[in-house]
């Protein structure tokens, strides 16, 4: 599709269409085998500017940048709204009163997220945060859940429907 549109395009020089080419040849070549090497990056690439969050934005050369639509902190936002909310559907499958650190991360582990007690703590922040669990002085039952299931699946519907939402805005939809 891309050297058909290619192809379509009027550059204003052969040259700048045989770079183009080229660097579309580089796409291929990274997808089909998985590496990148410098020669690649810089074929590829203008410029690489890190925002003050430490996200970089990547300017492609030759209008590359038009055919690919890849903001890594939209990514990451994508990956934690995931996280969240597999979070909030484990507290609701969870036919206990109480949930526990050990708990989620045994099961997001599962799900394929990093394993890490650790690093689910920041969910179970966000779910005490919410009101949809909060702490306890009993370390066998450290975090209560304090809605119903209603109220929780209701919470995961809004949250999934926002979700689909902030995508499809991304996507220009």
């Amino acid at each position: 599709m891309q050297l058909k549109e290619l192809n379509e395009t009027k550059l204003e020089t052969p040259d700048v269409k045989e770079k183009l080419k080229t660097a579309l040849d580089v796409v291929d070549n990274i997808i089909k085998n998985g590496t990148l090497d410098r020669r690649d990056i810089e074929i590829l690439i203008e410029r690489i500017v890190v925002n003050e969050n430490g996200l970089p934005e990547i300017e492609l050369k030759y209008g590359l940048s038009n055919f690919v639509q890849y903001s890594p902190a939209a990514e990451l936002n994508k990956y934690e709204n995931e996280i969240i909310l597999t979070t909030m559907k484990l507290i609701y499958e969870d036919n206990r009163d109480y949930t526990s650190a050990k708990y989620l991360s045994a099961k997001l582990t599962e799900a394929g997220y990093k394993k890490s007690i650790k690093s689910v703590l920041p969910y179970i922040g966000l779910m005490v945060e919410k009101g949809i669990v909060s702490p306890t002085d009993n370390p066998l039952k450290p975090y209560s859940i304090t809605i119903s299931k209603e109220e929780l699946w209701e919470y995961i519907q809004n949250f999934h429907s926002d979700m689909a939402v902030r995508r499809n805005a991304a996507d220009g939809i």
